[in-house]
């Protein structure tokens, strides 16, 4: 009786140290990764040299914020154009210098809104054209993010990634969104392993009571 209870024990022990590992993997999953304030459609993909694409900015504010600043690098493609959101309620101010919102190499505008930005909102749209080389990546600079006319919320870092593929006609093999999510990947991961830590578990305590 006592070996079985202890069987018992160890049993229940696994299963709770499982469901807590369940528990604390949703919490993770609740928790956002990176806020971005600026995102970009496509952000990743596989495309041929110097094939030419349209990528479209859009906004990802936080609370009230009116107005965002873009400067954005590029490396491996040439900027051939940025159009600024339209519509009365946006003022966009060319920063780059000349007083132009863009060059070859960057884009740098100050956008500001008569009301708070909504999520997914529209930044602009700029067309682009590849170089040559294996990869061509867009940076988010100093300066880039957001402000609400108090507090400035900065965000730098990789706007988007993409490979450039040779040998190819002018199709695109790979998009974006072909890729999976990275935290769709750490839940099944996480799934996966409790999964067969349960088995595990079942099979042992199978095997310890029929030694009883």
């Amino acid at each position: 009786m006592k070996h079985i209870y202890k069987s018992k024990k160890f049993k229940y022990s696994i299963l709770i140290s499982a469901i807590y590992f369940v528990l604390t993997l949703s919490l993770l999953m609740l928790i956002p990764l990176k806020i971005l304030a600026v995102s970009s459609t496509p952000s990743s993909g596989g495309f041929t040299p110097s094939s030419t694409i349209t990528i479209n900015l859009t906004a990802n504010p936080q609370g009230s914020e009116d107005s965002v600043s873009l400067r954005i690098q590029a490396s491996g493609m040439t900027i051939n154009s940025y159009t600024p959101p339209s519509g009365g309620a946006w003022l966009s101010i060319p920063t780059c210098s000349g007083g132009v919102y863009f060059n070859s190499g960057e884009i740098c505008v100050d956008l500001a809104k008569s009301s708070a930005i909504t999520a997914g909102e529209s930044l602009g749209t700029l067309n682009v054209t590849f170089g040559n080389l294996s990869m061509a990546t867009l940076v988010k600079t100093t300066g880039n993010g957001y402000t609400d006319g108090v507090t400035n919320r900065a965000n730098t870092g990789s706007l988007a990634s993409f490979t450039l593929i040779t040998g190819s006609s002018g199709t695109l093999p790979v998009t974006g969104e072909s890729k999976l999510d990275s935290k769709v990947v750490i839940l099944i991961g996480g799934i996966l392993v409790v999964s067969i830590v349960l088995i595990a578990t079942y099979i042992f305590s199978k095997m310890r009571s029929k030694s009883v």
